[in-house]
C-alpha cells in the first residue's frame, strides 16, 4: 500500500539514529526532569529559558513545545484574579463626556475614580480622587480602608 520496498524498510530499521534524534531524546529527558522538579508549574517558555541558563544550550521554543506535547506534559494554568467589587447595572450613570476628556476652562469637567494601593503584607488602602480635566489638578482625594459609598461621599 505504501509502495516501500522490503529492503528499504529493513534498512530504515537498522540505520543508526541521527544526531538530531539523539539530541531530541536527550532534550526530552531534560524537559521531563526539570518539569517534575518544578512540580509542573513551568510552561514551554520558562522551560526554554531554564535550559538555556542551566545547560548553556539554545533551542527554538517550537521544538520545546513539540517535545512537551509528545511527552504529554502541560503546565498548570494560574487562575485569573477576581476583581475587588462587583456591582449591578443599576449603579451606572449616563456617559455624559462621550470619551471627550478635554476641557476648555477650569472646573468645566471633573472626573472621579477609586483605586486600591497594596502596602505591607497584602493590606489594601483605597484612594478616591476627583480630578479637573482642564489641567489635571486633583481637586480632592480621600484614602480609606474600605471601598464603599462613604469613602466616595467624603471625597
Amino acid at each position: 500500500m505504501l509502495k516501500v520496498s522490503r529492503s528499504g524498510y529493513y534498512r530504515y530499521l537498522s540505520a543508526p539514529k541521527s544526531n538530531r534524534c539523539l539530541e531530541n531524546e536527550w532534550l526530552s529527558e531534560i524537559i521531563k526532569k526539570e518539569f517534575h522538579a518544578l512540580k509542573g508549574i513551568y510552561g514551554a517558555r520558562r522551560i526554554k529559558i531554564l535550559i538555556e541558563r542551566k545547560y548553556g544550550k539554545r533551542y527554538n521554543l517550537k521544538r520545546i513545545k513539540r517535545l512537551m506535547r509528545k511527552l504529554g506534559i502541560t503546565s498548570s494554568i494560574r487562575r485569573k484574579r477576581k476583581g475587588c467589587t462587583k456591582s449591578g447595572y443599576s449603579n451606572y450613570e449616563e456617559n455624559v463626556l462621550g470619551r471627550d476628556f478635554t476641557a476648555k476652562a477650569p472646573n468645566e469637567k471633573w472626573v472621579t475614580d477609586v483605586t486600591y494601593l497594596e502596602y505591607g503584607s497584602g493590606q489594601k488602602a483605597y484612594l478616591s480622587a476627583v480630578k479637573d480635566l482642564y489641567d489635571g489638578y486633583i481637586v480632592s482625594f480621600e484614602i480609606g480602608k474600605r471601598n464603599d459609598n462613604r469613602l466616595v461621599m467624603r471625597t
